[in-house]
Parts: structure tokens; C-alpha cells; sequence
């Protein structure tokens, strides 16, 4: 593959390809070194497949000692042989590869030669190597395709001691100046959570299986015929993210890329035919199955935490708002540009005539927002890749599909007339990419037209005051809201005993965060999500199996969720004596459930008391018990901290006592006690 090349490769190539027509060349534009292998595996459709660079060799026996490791062992997806190493003055064997250790691939340490064999299904699962980690001409590309094709589900294998792999140091003409990291898009390499398959060492017997059914966000990537390779750069940002509660919905606006399809089986692909980038994100809003869209152009792509920081931010508000951010802009510029960068203390790198830059936001003007499209200077205060509810991407309507440009501007400007309010988070959550992009050229080419025809379109666009705009800052202050005010009065649909202890018993696997699908009119109380339906109780991130309370009407909308826990047997009530001796060890006793009662009569304790009554205890001694409630304990048969632990969970019975003030009653009688609190005999027989 000649990849652009300054010389003259094809004099060197062309004698072999006349002896032996299984060698051919391929030229192509300069793309850089992932590039060209992608595109000479391409090419063919043989069953494995060899990477050697220009400057390396292989010895005759090299494919025919490795090819039967791969024909016998199915589960290997790479193996490699040992390697001479060779300098300018000598050449010896290298103490480089030793075996293949998965767990230390994932730790940064390569296991593997740029030189292997592997098999070209593995490369199809993959979509190939990655061009970003070999931005200078080496780099690496190859270990990170390593550490893909591993936790994919592909073994690797040091099968051949013999050094027939003739590595060449020193011999690359381009070299960037540092090594490219090659883990940080990879967020299961630190936080553990691998795919299924992976090859890493299960902290159990193996590797956790995650349902992705209930998203949170619908990631939609409208993609044309000139992004369809650009896409897998999208795509690969969304397997990078921490946050992992989403799903991706591309929207192919005409040609598909079948290998992209194959690689990222887990996108949910539409198929339209080029009905431009706002029906495209349309199309995808409709197929959307979470409450949050977010629009992502093919050729842009996330910060892995990017999702994670929007989210954070959102939960943070005590009204509901767009999260917009701050960018990183990538563009090709000369050095004078880039020292410009510099000097406004904007650069984050320049390297080969490419400029990283930092691309700062405003926090949201209102009053601003509402009056364009102006007759001043336009004002765009967020990229269309925005955390958006989705009801309200409904209520408007979505994107003007009438419009081939400056639909994103529109769109937001519709949303801020319709009384809905942004919020900025001055950290940089995604790229921006200026070069590979022709709608900002075009856009700007039709500026004034655009202006102009958005200036009588939105004289009809009512504008409908929001009472949040302009008070939710980026710092997310907890300042009081209409709807905690009402808090106070909470109706009785809201109160405790419309809580349930239950289990978690949702399929999906792994922590995710949990909204019931019950709405509300208002926020009654803190733990509480606005929808587009009305509020929603937000119970936090569970597993499966987790027990916590939930709501009754969220119980009934989804019985798959949540298995409500049966409360225990009302035991009957004993008073017990306030100072009795240790109980003796009887070995085990069969205990039968007592006849239940809701409140014992009086006659019934005094037929189980062989001491006079003694005075009652008092409980406002315990946290959160006023006098009302001690007494109201007292009723109940409790006169010392011994009989109330022996009521246990009965105690919510009792009116001002809920599950979590139940719970710290009988902790804070445990704690007074000790561990050993002693049970009366006398007390112990009765339940027997």
C-alpha cells in the first residue's frame, strides 16, 4: 500500500509483480500507517492476516509455524512468534515478547508484536485499526487494536519461541514526538466493568453481562454519504464513555457502510434517503427509547466523560434545563495561527499543522436568546451535542426539515421561545472537527439569506416567559424553587406509608441509575426527575438484587422492577421486665408464628405478666422520638429499649414513624445496649 508516499515505491514494487501475481499494489492518498493497513486488509478476503512494516522482515517459516496455532485453537484470535532485534551494529534476540498476559495489555504494557498473525474476522469485529493513535506516522495503533481484539472476546498467543519476526530499531522516518495513550478511551481498562467476553481475569467466575433496555440518553448520529467512515470515530466516543446508560441510533441519510454496521452491532441503524441532516435527527428522535436525546454529528465524537459531566450537571438542577458545554475544536492551521492560539492561552496541542484548541462558552442570556433572530450580531450559544429532554424536543416539533441549513440555530432558538431554559458546564465534554465538515462552509455562504428567511419565520413564533432563565447557573446553587416551596403541603400520595421495601429485581445487570415510570404533578419530593410527563421519583443507582423503598404506583407500572418485601409476622406483644438475667444457650428451638394482632387489648398483657408493671420508659432519650411517639411506644407494649427491639419493624405502626425513622430508632437502641443486649427467659419462652 502505497500511502502517499514521496518517492518512488512502484519501481521497487513492480519486478515482483511480474514474477508473482499474488503481489499487487494499491496506492492511495496519504492517511498514515492504520489507514494503509486498513486498506490493504481490505482488499482481500484471505482468513488471517500479517502486518509487516516496509522496514521489517519475516523469515520462511513464519505464516506456515504460526497458521496451525490459529487452525487448532478457535479461541485464538492472534499469535506471534519471538523476535530478533536489529540495530545498526548488531542484531541479537530480543527479551521482548515473553508470553502473552492479557491482564498486563490492560495495564498498558503491550503483549503483543507489531508483526503477528490474526485472524481478518477479528478485524471486521474491530472496524480495523485506529488512525488516531498513530497521528505522526508510528505510534500505537497496533497495541490499541490489541487491547480491543482481546476484550472482544479474542485470545492471543505466544506460540513460537524462535525469533522469525526480524525487527528493525531505528529505521522509521516520522516519529511523534510522544507516545500516543492508548488506554484513557477504554473506560473498562480502570473501572473494571468489561464486556462479557473479555479476555481479562474475572474478579469472579466471570465477567458481568449489562441489559441496555431502559436507557437514560439517545445518542443520534445523522450520517451522509461524505461521513461514513468518520462515524466510527462517533461511535468509538460512546463505547469510551464512563457513563454507560445509553443507547446509540445512527441515521444513515443515504449510503450505509456495511462494515460499520458489522463492527458496532449494538447501534440501533435507519435507513433514510438523504432527507437532510434535520429529518435525519428527527427520524432518529422518533426511534428514540430514553427520556434525554442528544445530537451528535458523524464527524464530531465525546470526551469519555462527557456524558457523565452533562448528567452530574443536570441532577444537580432544581429545574429541569438543556446542559450545553464547552468544546475542544480541532482544525489544520499554519504556525502563525497556532501561536495566535497560543498567545489567548487557547492551544492545548499543534502538532503536523493540526491545532487542538479550547473553545469556551457564555452561560445562557434569556433575554438574548429570545430576541433572534436579530437585526445585531446572531447570537448561537450551544452546539447542537446538548442533553435534551426529549418532550421537549417533542413540543416543538423538532428540526424545521424545510431548512438545508442553519437548522440547529432555529431549533434552539423554538426551544428558548417556548419558555425552556439552558444551563452551560464550562467543561469541555466533546470535539468539534472544522476539517472534515462542508455545511459550515455553506452556512456561512448563505448567511444573510438565512438571516433574513429566520427573521419572518419567527415573527410568528410566539415567545413564552420562563421563570428559570437566567437564575440556574453553571455552579448548580441549591436555591429554592416554586416547587419545593410546595413541598409543605404534600399530598397523602407522596407519604410514607405509600413506600414499599423492595427488591431490585430488574434483569439488567451491573449499577445504573433508576427513575420509576410513575409521574407526578409537581416536585413533592427531593429525589424527583421532570419528564416531559411530569416529575418522577429518581431512586438512585442500583444493582439487581438491591432492596430500598419504592414508590406503590411505581411498583404497579413496572412488577418486573420491583418485588415488594413482605413485611414480618405481627408477633404477639410481650411487656417485658426492664432488667432481666442473660439468657442460657438451649440449643435450636422450632419457633411457630404467633397469632397475629394489630394491638394487643389490655386484659392480654397483663395475662403474661408475672411482675407488677413497672414505670414506663421514656424513648425521647432516642433520636427523632417526640413525646407523642414515646407514648404512643408505650401503648404499643414497649416500656425499655429490650422490648422495643423485640417489636422490631411493628414499630412503623406507630403514627410519626416511617421506614428510615423506624430504622434509626432501632439502631439507636441497639447502640445503648451493646451487641449482646440480653433477652428475658421469661420472654424467650413466651415466643417459644
Amino acid at each position: 500500500v502505497d500511502d502517499g508516499s514521496q518517492d518512488d515505491p512502484l519501481s521497487v514494487v513492480e519486478p515482483y509483480m511480474r514474477q508473482d501475481k499474488r503481489v499487487r499494489m494499491i496506492k492511495q492518498d496519504n492517511g498514515g500507517v492504520a489507514s494503509a493497513r486498513n486498506t490493504g486488509i481490505a482488499s482481500t478476503d484471505a482468513k488471517y492476516i500479517c502486518p509487516l512494516d516496509a522496514d521489517d522482515e519475516i523469515m520462511p517459516n513464519f505464516v506456515s509455524q504460526l497458521v496451525p496455532h490459529l487452525e487448532a485453537d478457535r479461541s485464538l484470535g492472534l499469535v506471534f512468534s519471538s523476535l530478533t532485534l536489529i540495530t545498526k551494529d548488531r542484531e541479537g534476540k530480543g527479551n521482548w515478547p515473553n508470553g502473552y498476559d492479557y491482564d498486563k495489555q490492560l495495564r498498558g504494557l503491550n503483549q503483543v508484536p507489531t508483526c503477528c498473525l490474526f485472524r481478518r474476522e477479528a478485524w471486521e469485529s474491530l472496524a480495523g485499526y485506529r488512525q488516531r493513535y498513530a497521528p505522526g506516522g508510528c505510534g500505537t495503533e497496533d497495541a490499541e487494536f490489541w487491547l480491543r481484539m482481546g476484550a472482544y472476546g479474542y485470545g492471543g498467543k505466544h506460540a513460537v519461541k524462535e525469533p522469525l519476526f526480524r525487527y528493525h530499531l531505528g529505521g522509521r522516518s516520522t516519529k511523534r514526538p510522544e507516545e500516543v495513550e492508548w488506554l484513557g478511551w477504554h473506560p473498562w481498562t480502570a473501572d473494571g466493568q468489561h464486556p462479557f467476553a473479555s479476555q481479562a481475569t474475572p474478579e469472579f467466575h466471570s465477567h458481568p453481562v449489562r441489559s441496555y433496555e431502559n436507557p437514560l440518553v439517545s445518542v443520534i448520529i445523522p450520517v451522509s454519504p461524505h461521513h461514513t467512515e468518520h462515524v466510527i470515530e462517533a461511535l468509538d466516543s460512546l463505547d469510551a464513555q464512563v457513563f454507560r446508560d445509553w443507547e446509540a441510533i445512527v441515521v444513515w441519510d443515504g449510503i450505509q457502510n456495511e462494515r460499520v454496521v458489522k463492527a458496532f452491532p449494538h447501534v440501533k441503524y435507519i435507513q433514510a434517503d438523504r432527507v437532510g441532516t434535520g429529518a435525519a435527527r428527527n427520524l432518529g428522535a422518533q426511534h428514540a427509547a430514553a427520556p434525554f436525546l442528544l445530537f451528535l454529528d458523524a464527524d464530531d465524537c465525546l470526551l469519555p466523560n462527557g456524558l457523565q459531566i452533562m448528567f452530574e450537571a443536570y441532577a444537580d438542577l432544581k429545574e429541569p434545563a438543556i446542559v450545553y458545554t464547552e468544546s475542544l475544536g480541532v482544525r489544520s492551521v499554519d504556525d502563525a495561527t497556532a501561536q495566535e492560539y497560543k498567545m489567548h492561552n487557547e492551544l492545548v496541542s499543534y502538532y503536523d499543522g493540526i491545532a487542538t484548541i479550547y473553545q469556551k462558552t457564555g452561560d445562557y442570556e434569556y433575554e438574548t436568546a429570545i430576541m433572534q433572530p436579530g437585526t445585531k450580531q446572531p447570537y448561537f450559544w450551544c452546539y447542537i451535542t446538548s442533553l435534551i429532554p426529549k418532550a421537549w424536543h417533542e413540543s416543538v416539533g423538532g428540526f424545521d426539515e424545510e431548512l438545508t441549513t442553519w437548522e440547529d440555530w432555529d431549533y434552539w432558538i423554538r426551544i428558548a421561545k417556548a419558555g425552556y431554559n439552558f444551563v452551560a458546564v464550562h467543561e469541555a465534554c466533546m470535539v468539534y472537527n472544522y476539517d472534515t465538515g462542508t455545511r459550515r462552509e455553506s452556512g456561512k455562504a448563505v448567511k444573510d439569506e438565512m438571516v433574513d428567511l429566520l427573521r419572518q419565520k419567527h415573527k410568528e413564533v410566539p415567545i413564552v416567559a420562563c421563570h428559570s432563565c437566567g437564575k440556574a447557573k453553571s455552579n448548580f446553587s441549591q436555591r429554592p424553587s416554586p416547587e419545593s416551596q410546595e413541598r409543605s403541603t404534600m399530598p397523602q400520595q407522596i407519604a410514607d406509608s405509600n413506600f414499599k421495601m423492595c427488591t431490585y429485581t430488574n434483569p439488567r445487570r451491573g449499577s445504573h441509575g433508576v427513575v420509576g415510570a410513575a409521574t407526578f404533578d409537581r416536585q413533592y419530593i427531593d429525589n424527583m426527575v421532570r419528564t416531559g410527563e411530569g416529575w418522577r421519583i429518581n431512586y438512585g443507582y442500583h444493582s439487581q438484587g438491591d432492596q430500598f423503598l419504592v414508590h406503590l404506583a411505581d411498583i404497579n407500572a413496572n412488577p418486573g422492577w420491583f418485588t415488594p418485601i413482605p413485611p414480618p409476622v405481627a408477633q404477639k406483644v410481650v411487656r417485658l421486665p426492664q432488667h432481666a438475667p442473660p439468657v442460657k444457650p438451649k440449643g435450636p428451638t422450632e419457633v411457630k408464628p404467633l397469632e397475629i394482632e394489630e394491638k394487643p387489648t389490655e386484659a392480654e398483657l397483663l395475662e403474661v405478666e408475672e411482675k407488677p408493671t413497672e414505670e414506663t420508659f421514656d424513648f425521647q432519650t432516642l433520636p427523632s422520638v417526640t413525646e407523642e411517639i414515646s407514648l404512643a411506644l408505650n401503648e404499643l407494649g414497649a416500656d425499655s429499649l429490650e422490648s422495643l427491639l423485640v417489636l422490631g419493624e411493628a414499630i412503623k405502626g406507630v403514627k410519626g414513624i416511617g421506614e428510615v425513622k423506624a430504622e434509626a430508632i432501632l439502631t439507636a437502641a441497639r447502640e445503648k445496649l451493646g451487641d449482646d443486649a440480653p433477652i428475658p427467659e421469661d420472654a424467650l419462652q413466651e415466643l417459644e
